[in-house]
């Protein structure tokens, strides 16, 4: 009889002690609802202000304007379109291209150059300062070497500046002017004593001659430097000024 009242007991105990864990956790969600601090270590729990899920893996995609993952999906190219160009009918082209609205691209005619440059139209007296293509014509069945060779490298030994073909695929052929890599007399790197045509040879930024061969009697110099003004978060690569060059004639 004693060992049924012993038993009786410990189970009641257990019984109040389930009811008291019940409550409490049903306290703990009341207060998670109230204040959605509680929910941090929650899955799904931490909507961040685009709605996107952080401990679930997700982040904003500005591109694309939505949340992903990116091992799943990459935040890039399909979410922007060009939504800027510039013509000229003299040169024969048109060029597309991205600009943020927050940070705008401005372009400029100016004689055989088209230039782009930030912050447009605001800083338009500095555009020289930017980026820029350089349109030349050539002998249709000039090769982009030879031409390269007839217009800036006369009397100019080869083995101090020579054109090198740097990428060539049946759309088109790129070259650069360049130079051997010795250093100058006081150290510093080749690209700041070679004779070569300046403004024009390998420098320590992005440049080089291009030529489309459904286009023979033209070829572009292109002179983009050390970064790309449409690159970065909110534009993918292919919709950069030199990737977007479109033949009026």
């Amino acid at each position: 009889m004693k060992k049924l009242l012993v038993l009786s007991l410990l189970f009641l105990v257990l019984f109040l002690s389930a009811c008291s864990l019940n409550s409490l956790n049903k306290d703990n969600k009341d207060e998670e609802k109230l204040d959605p601090t509680k929910q941090s270590n929650l899955v799904g729990g931490d909507h961040d202000e685009h709605g996107c899920i952080g401990s679930a893996g997700y982040s904003w995609c500005e591109i694309k304007q939505k949340c992903l993952r990116v091992w799943e999906e990459e935040c890039e190219g399909t979410g922007t379109k060009v939504n800027e160009s510039i013509s000229s009918e003299e040169l024969g082209i048109k060029v597309s291209y991205y600009s943020n609205p927050e940070n705008k691209t401005g372009s400029q005619v100016e004689g055989n150059r088209i230039y782009f440059y930030v912050n447009g139209p605001v800083n338009i007296s500095d555009y020289k300062s930017g980026q820029y293509l350089e349109e030349f014509s050539k002998d249709a069945d000039l090769s982009l070497e030879d031409a390269i060779e007839k217009r800036f490298l006369q009397n100019i030994e080869k083995d101090k500046c020579f054109v090198e073909i740097i990428e060539n695929n049946p759309e088109y052929q790129k070259a650069i002017i360049n130079y051997p890599d010795t250093p100058c007399a006081d150290g510093s790197p080749a690209f700041t004593c070679n004779t070569c045509p300046d403004g024009y040879s390998r420098s320590n930024g992005l440049a080089y001659f291009i030529y489309y061969k459904d286009y023979p009697s033209l070829y572009f110099y292109f002179s983009i430097g050390q970064y790309s003004l449409l690159g970065g978060s909110n534009a993918s690569s292919s919709l950069e000024w030199f990737n977007n060059i479109e033949f009026l004639k």
